[in-house]
């Protein structure tokens, strides 16, 4: 979807997934980079989580651009691993796990704000969503001290208002009625539903495709 004056939800799509096409990489982690900028404005508290998926993303960039590799595709990352028969993830393949791991824990969140939003739950503090998604997603993979910094730090998770207030700010929201709070409100979770799908499908396949892996 590209940019407009009135897109609240501003940060790049992911790509459409079409069956049996491969997900082109530079796409996905266009939009991955996008993401960050989400992420961005949480503030410090997210901190070890945009440093992490830049890292991810730029050792896949870097990949896609070696010689050795010239990865297209995020197919190629996976099918490059079970072609050469490694027994350890490597560094690029360890890359695509964690950012993908790190996009399920954003979705999940968002999916969270959509459930609480179309039930009439306006909760101004993030923090449950936050940590509920985390219990989801992230937690699993980490040991009992990175869990608890992890609890810790989203206690200082922005508001609701703090969060999303930015993203009305710097839209033109020209046509919006009387009602503008619960218009715009509407829009922005018209157009996190959208994201959060094409977020979902990108997730989805990327899973299947590891499943090879096991």
């Amino acid at each position: 979807m590209a940019e407009t004056e009135s897109q609240i939800f501003h940060y790049r799509l992911f790509p459409v997934c079409e069956k049996d096409k491969p997900i082109e990489l530079l796409p996905f982690l266009e939009a991955s980079t996008s993401l960050v900028e989400f992420i961005s404005t949480f503030g410090t508290v997210f901190m070890a989580v945009r440093l992490d998926m830049n890292g991810n993303i730029a050792t896949l960039h870097s990949t896609r651009k070696d010689e050795r590799f010239k990865f297209v595709t995020v197919e190629d990352v996976i099918e490059y691993h079970l072609v050469n028969q490694v027994a350890e993830p490597k560094t690029e393949l360890n890359a695509l796990i964690w950012l993908n791991r790190a996009l399920e824990y954003v979705h999940q969140f968002l999916q969270l704000y959509i459930k609480d939003h179309e039930k009439g739950v306006k909760n101004e503090n993030l923090t449950p969503l936050l940590t509920e998604a985390y219990q989801k997603t992230l937690r699993q993979y980490h040991n009992f001290i990175v869990q608890n910094l992890v609890f810790l730090c989203l206690k200082a998770a922005p508001s609701r208002k703090k969060l999303f207030t930015p993203l009305f700010e710097r839209v033109d929201l020209k046509g919006i009625g009387d009602d503008c709070e619960f218009e715009r409100e509407e829009q922005l979770l018209r157009e996190i539903k959208l994201y959060a799908s094409h977020l979902n499908e990108i997730i989805s396949k990327i899973n299947l495709l590891l499943k090879k892996l096991e």
